[in-house]
Formats: C-alpha cells, sequence, structure tokens
C-alpha cells in the first residue's frame, strides 16, 4: 500500500508529430505541481448479454472489449509556465519571439490565438501531447493522444489565479519506467498584480473576481472508427482506440464581479457599446525589467448584462461579457505569456 502523495506527472512542451505518434521519454522533460489527487481516468467500456434472452436465465454468459477512453483533470496555482501550456494547446497556434536576446536572453514572449482549423492546411485535429503518471513505485504509465478539451482561468481577491484543464485522450496507454522531470521553478500570477480594463476604464479597484474559459468541443464519438487501431496492437480481442479527436464548435466566456461605483458598465451593456477588454497580470522579475506576465485580450466585445446584487453589505455587478470574433486578429481572444520558456508546440521529430 502506498499513499497519494506519491504521485508524479511528467509532461512536455512539444507537441505529437501527428495523432498516434506518441512522444519519446527523453521529451517529457517538465513537471508543475497541482491541486488535488485526481489522476488520469482510463476506462474500458465492455459488451456482455446479461440483458438478452435464449439464454434460460438472467446471467451474462459472455463478455466483450468495446473501446478504451482515457481522460484527465486538473486544476493549477497559475504559474506563467503552466499558462503557456493551458493556451499553447487549448488554442492550437503559437508565436514566440525573444524580445531582447542579448539583453535578456532568458525571455520568451510567446502570443497564442485559435488556431485556423477552416483552412485545409491547418485542419481540425487540435495537437495532442503526451503525458507520463507515476501513482506509486509499481504502477506508472504513458498516455499518449492527450488534447486539451477546456480551460478556464479565474482570480479572486487574496488569491494567485486558478487554472484548471480537461484533456481528453485516444484511450491508449502503456506502461513506462521513466524518471520523471524535478519541478519545474515557476512563478505564480496573485489576484493583487491583476488589472482590468473594459474600453479605457480601468475597473481593477472595483473588481473581486473574474472567471474565463474557452471550450473544444471534441468529437470524442467519432474517434473510434474502422482502422482506428487497438490498446493493444494487432490484437483484436484488444479495447479500440481513437484514431482521431477532432474539434468541432468552439466557445468562449468571461464574466466578472466587481463593486458598483458608477453607471458605466450598465450603460455599456444597454447600449451594446462594442469594448476591447484586457486582464494582465504580472508575477517575478525574469531578466533586467522583464517580468513573468499574463496578457488576455479580448479585442470585440459586449456587456450581456450587469446584474446587481449584494456582497455584504456593497452593491455589486455582476457581469456576464459576450466575447465576440475580431475579424482583424481573427480570433475572440489574445493570449501572451511572458516567461522564461523556450517554446511551446514544437513538433516532435
Amino acid at each position: 500500500m502506498e499513499r497519494d502523495v506519491c504521485l508524479n506527472v511528467g509532461f512536455s512542451p512539444k507537441k505529437q508529430s501527428a495523432f498516434g505518434n506518441g512522444l519519446t521519454d527523453t521529451d517529457i522533460t517538465l513537471a508543475h505541481p497541482f491541486i488535488g489527487n485526481d489522476i488520469v481516468d482510463r476506462t474500458i467500456d465492455k459488451y456482455d448479454n446479461k440483458e438478452e434472452y435464449g439464454k434460460g436465465h438472467e446471467y451474462p454468459t459472455t463478455q466483450n472489449n468495446l473501446v478504451s477512453d482515457t481522460k484527465a483533470s486538473r486544476n493549477f496555482e497559475a504559474s506563467s509556465l503552466i499558462l503557456g501550456w493551458a493556451f499553447a494547446f487549448a488554442c492550437g497556434q503559437v508565436t514566440t519571439i525573444q524580445p531582447d536576446d542579448v539583453g535578456s536572453p532568458n525571455v520568451y514572449e510567446h502570443t497564442f490565438k485559435l488556431s485556423d482549423i477552416d483552412n485545409p492546411a491547418v485542419g481540425i485535429q487540435l495537437p495532442a501531447t503526451t503525458i507520463v503518471e507515476k501513482l506509486n513505485s509499481f504502477q506508472q504509465k504513458k498516455f499518449r493522444d492527450m488534447v486539451v478539451s477546456e480551460i478556464s482561468l479565474s482570480g479572486k481577491t487574496k488569491e494567485q489565479l486558478k487554472l484548471g484543464m480537461q484533456l481528453v485522450g485516444s484511450g491508449h496507454w502503456e506502461a513506462n519506467s521513466m524518471v520523471l522531470p524535478a519541478l519545474a521553478q515557476v512563478s505564480f500570477l496573485r489576484m493583487a498584480d491583476v488589472v482590468i480594463t473594459v474600453g479605457a476604464k480601468d475597473i481593477s479597484a472595483e473588481a473581486m473576481e473574474f472567471e474565463f474559459s474557452h471550450k473544444n468541443n471534441l468529437a470524442e464519438d467519432k474517434g473510434y472508427h474502422p482502422g482506428s487501431g487497438y490498446l493493444i496492437a494487432d490484437d483484436s480481442n484488444s479495447p479500440q482506440i481513437r484514431g482521431h479527436l477532432v474539434c468541432e464548435k468552439r466557445e468562449t466566456a468571461l464574466k466578472f464581479k466587481v463593486l458598483l461605483n458608477d453607471s458605466d458598465l450598465e450603460n455599456f451593456a444597454e447600449n451594446n457599446l462594442e469594448k476591447a477588454i484586457s486582464i494582465v497580470a504580472e508575477g517575478n522579475v525574469i531578466e533586467n525589467t522583464y517580468k513573468h506576465k499574463l496578457e488576455l485580450n479580448f479585442p470585440k466585445a459586449f456587456l450581456k448584462f450587469t446584474k446587481v446584487g449584494v456582497d455584504g453589505s456593497l452593491y455589486v455587478y455582476d457581469v456576464e461579457v459576450s466575447v465576440a470574433w475580431d475579424d482583424t486578429e481573427n480570433t475572440p481572444f489574445i493570449a501572451k505569456v511572458i516567461n522564461n520558456v523556450p517554446s511551446y508546440l514544437v513538433a516532435a521529430s
């Protein structure tokens, strides 16, 4: 018997060269603490004939494997490292530069936008990666073809920012014995350092909390198709795995709670005024003047409503945002992360 505190997880900033081509052990270079002891959920759907007739009794007489599934849920105190990873794999597109490769060679700026999945050259298969999970001394598995189905980011007064992720895999896992990487040294971002603007209006002093989410609705059932493969290759008795995990409709949501200070937000909502919204958070210094940083920008947004409520003895607005598509940027939102990670989404060789 072993304890859940032994749980370790290794992952990679690289993407698989293709769905079905798992990363090698040498590609698994990162580890990051997370909240809770959730482990990868691996299940096998099975067939039995319990409900069928002609047997002379109500019990099953046979059982067969059908399909294998893998899913994971992770929640983090949001560091710049894991924020970059989440936006990279959730969006599928990144541009990385060094703002000052001579004076600050350890600083990297990553800009994430939704990939152009309607472009046949890009396609609707989002990037997949591989993770290794060690439960204890005898239970360590590698899970390939993991795709981010949803991310969420929230901030609340007196707390660090929180990041949540949902991942779905092909259903493939295998035993693994690699030595997992040590925890990365990271910089966490706090609500205390967040600046929120709606148009030209800075609402940081009134802000109590915000919630952002982006969902890639994945065609999970459609991934099981003739020829998609088996958990154990070439074994037709083994459960079937997915051959792809493509994206259908995408959804983006934003809301925040602010102390009621004036009627500007209410006016924006009632008159359907288009406003750019930004959420910016800075952390520790990386090098020279550059800090770990997140910029989350919504170039085109409308306030759906501003519901008046009470928190304690103060009035508040609960604001829900309609995030619109911006034709200029060709995306509904842009996430920019500055950290000391050289790259995300480089295809493994």
